[in-house]
């Protein structure tokens, strides 16, 4: 049987575009207003609470750039926590019915964009991480803020896979009753030629 591996991946792609226009489109402009807010607020909370610890660690000449790199830390593992209870509630309440199985993909595609979607929910902790980073601006080097500011984007979509790989529960019903459907259909399509 030939790998499809690559044209299922490259078909989810425009589905996964599709999906995150569509659930910006369908917020309410004063709703996004409103998110950018409390996401700008939760920021500057971060900020403002950060901000005099890293201070007292530059004056005393302590390590206020590892503080920053834990704390960022910190954030990434929220965030891969936050998707891997997404990932465990929406396993638990998807319907296993007939559009699951009417896709024309293996079964571990469906759970993988299942898990891609979940992974979504630990971008929710980029405000934290915005308002980390700028409690570190002027106390720590800029280089040094750039290469924490990028590790951090490498780390969250990281840890959101994680999450949502340790969020699901093995075996899935509808991973079971999917590979159940492909294996039935395999074989009537054997005994057929």
């Amino acid at each position: 049987m030939p790998d499809h591996a690559p044209e299922i991946a490259s078909a989810f792609r425009p589905l996964r575009r599709a999906l995150i226009a569509r659930r910006l489109q369908r917020l309410d402009p004063v709703l996004r207003l409103e998110l950018a807010l409390i996401g700008g607020l939760a920021g500057g909370y971060a900020a403002w609470r950060a901000r005099l610890p890293l201070d007292q660690l530059a004056r005393t000449g302590g390590a206020g750039a590892e503080a920053l790199a834990a704390a960022l830390a910190a954030s990434a593992l929220l965030g891969g926590l936050l998707a891997g209870a997404d990932h465990a509630g929406r396993l638990r309440r998807t319907p296993p019915g007939p559009e699951w199985l009417a896709l024309p993909v293996p079964a571990e595609a469906i759970v993988g964009q299942l898990a891609w979607e979940s992974g979504l929910r630990a971008r929710w902790v980029l405000p934290l991480a915005l308002g980390l980073l700028a409690a570190g601006a002027g106390l720590t080097p800029w280089w040094s803020l750039a290469i924490l500011a990028a590790a951090f984007l490498v780390i969250l979509p990281l840890a959101g896979r994680a999450g949502a790989a340790v969020g699901r529960p093995a075996p899935h019903p509808l991973l079971r009753r999917l590979r159940a459907r492909v294996t039935l259909a395999t074989d009537l399509a054997a005994g057929e030629m």
